[in-house]
């Protein structure tokens, strides 16, 4: 599983299901989101990054919960399919 920003192009996940890159995808995108936020606030200046440790512990988190990622994955496609049910076609 990886997730990458491209420089002018945008969000790119890969996954070994559909439902982790679409997972990958949604909480990519929700920390750029913040990001963009906190920079409008002129908090950029004071964030953080995170240390390796951290982000290979929360990278073996993601590994292990892969029932409850098939469960939110089900939940995403029940929504999809009240909004459009046409994305099958």
């Amino acid at each position: 599983n990886i997730g990458l920003v491209l420089r002018s192009h945008g969000l790119l996940t890969v996954g070994e299901s559909v439902a982790d890159a679409f997972q990958i995808m949604y909480y990519l995108n929700r920390a750029c989101e913040i990001q963009l936020a906190a920079a409008q606030m002129g908090s950029l200046s004071k964030m953080n990054t995170i240390s390796n440790e951290l982000s290979q512990y929360v990278s073996s988190q993601f590994k292990k919960v892969e029932h409850e990622r098939q469960i939110v994955w089900q939940a995403w496609l029940r929504k999809l399919e009240r909004l459009d049910p046409s994305y099958k076609n």
